[in-house]
């Protein structure tokens, strides 16, 4: 922690300021919580369909990601960070690449790969249970939904990756539409 020196000579230490923040709620965040919520029953409404397409959209960010990576470390040919930049851009593009052409094997991956998160989330929350008396309920609560769920995309991979990413991503649009619609966003108290 820094110190000041009071005019008397002696150290005081330094106060941090934070902003003071308040949620409130305008029309706009009304608004886009309104098609977040609806956009993501749409996407509930048919999850195969949200999990391709949302694997398409990734493919052609990564693509385009990589794109640009590659054209800005060609400004840095010569310099400190061009190979780096570069060899982002490529595996980025190849990625993309990957993404577009496969699909079907990319979700099943994601899939995969979601459903481990989800147990070793699930695992080390209990572990935490034990340690963590204050927050034993909650870690023991969410510890086991995540191990449960995580368990049930294991037992149904690799049929799981037909509905796991759209099911994912059409629950967590509607949880930010409903939480914008009702609380609004963070903004900071007029000075």
């Amino acid at each position: 922690m820094s110190s000041t020196e009071s005019s008397d000579g002696t150290a005081e230490p330094a106060t941090l300021r934070y902003a003071e923040v308040r949620n409130s709620r305008t029309w706009s965040d009304v608004l886009v919580g309104g098609i977040l919520a609806g956009t993501g029953i749409v996407v509930l409404g048919d999850v195969a369909a949200a999990s391709t397409f949302s694997t398409l959209f990734l493919g052609w960010l990564l693509v385009a990601g990589g794109a640009v990576e590659i054209s800005t470390s060609l400004l840095l040919l010569g310099r400190g960070g061009f190979w780096i930049g570069m060899l982002g851009g490529i595996l980025s593009v190849v990625a993309g690449s990957v993404f577009l052409r496969h699909p079907d094997a990319t979700l099943i991956v994601l899939s995969l790969a979601i459903g481990a998160a989800m147990f070793v989330t699930g695992i080390t929350r209990l572990a935490a249970a034990v340690q963590q008396p204050e927050a034993r309920m909650a870690l023991v609560i969410t510890g086991s939904l995540s191990l449960a769920l995580g368990l049930l995309v294991f037992t149904q991979w690799p049929a799981s990756a037909l509905w796991l990413v759209g099911t994912v991503l059409g629950i967590q649009l509607v949880v930010d539409g409903a939480s914008l619609i009702l609380l609004g966003r963070p903004r900071p108290l007029p000075a």
